[in-house]
């Protein structure tokens, strides 16, 4: 009886962890979208070095603009690879998130 008890309290933090993340996916899955930006557009999207912030779009300019790089190469090196790899899902959360910065 103590061992099944042991175990049980040793399962009890997975519990609470999957039941936070499972209530938090739709937030989790922006973050983790956003990680890929953050490096070299900045966390709050204000820009980093020379490459542009994204944080001034509202969500409509910035899925055109995402759009727009997926189309070509010529569009930029690394940006079109960048964009053609997002779904019309990812593009909207992005341009969400961004859209709320300052």
């Amino acid at each position: 009886m103590r061992a099944f008890q042991i175990l049980l309290l040793s399962f009890f933090p997975l519990l609470i962890q999957s039941s936070y993340a499972f209530d938090n996916s739709e937030e989790i899955s922006t973050r983790n979208l956003i990680i890929g930006c953050s490096v070299c557009h900045g966390v709050s999207g204000e820009a980093v070095g020379e490459m542009p912030a994204l944080n001034g779009y509202n969500e409509s300019q910035l899925i055109k603009k995402m759009k727009w790089f997926a189309k070509s190469p010529e569009n930029g090196a690394v940006m079109h690879f960048i964009a053609k790899g997002y779904s019309e899902t990812d593009l909207a959360k992005i341009a969400k998130f961004y859209a709320k910065k300052p």
